[in-house]
């Protein structure tokens, strides 16, 4: 996963995983897909049983209790705008030659349909 997968008509592109603990990971990654971490720990053959988003670039939850939201800070604001401000809103990875094995395809490690793990 690290090193990215097929998904979405592209590849994500590479990010840090560390293992933290016998069944939790920390992952960080640099481009932020539909669902990404589900889909790449099932194209590896995992089930993603809780899944915490600790920070989007600057922003964090921190002092957020569950179901709690805030507006953004002016500051905030400028600070996602400058960072976002070069983007064209494409993929990140563009794909270059034939397309690669699409996500919705089993890849290695898949245990078939109806096998959870716990």
């Amino acid at each position: 996963m690290a090193k990215g997968v097929p998904m979405l008509g592209t590849r994500t592109l590479p990010c840090a995983i560390e293992r933290i603990g016998p069944r939790s990971y920390k992952i960080i990654l640099v481009q932020g897909l539909n669902r990404q971490i589900r889909r790449m720990a099932e194209y590896v053959g995992h089930e993603v049983a809780i899944l915490e988003r600790k920070r989007i670039m600057h922003l964090t939850d921190s002092g957020l209790g569950l179901g709690h939201w805030r507006e953004l800070t002016p500051s905030e604001v400028e600070q996602l705008l400058e960072a976002v401000k070069d983007s064209d809103g494409g993929p990140t990875a563009p794909t270059q030659g034939p397309r690669p094995k699409d996500f919705h395809q089993p890849g290695p490690g898949y245990r078939g349909a109806g096998t959870r793990r716990r």
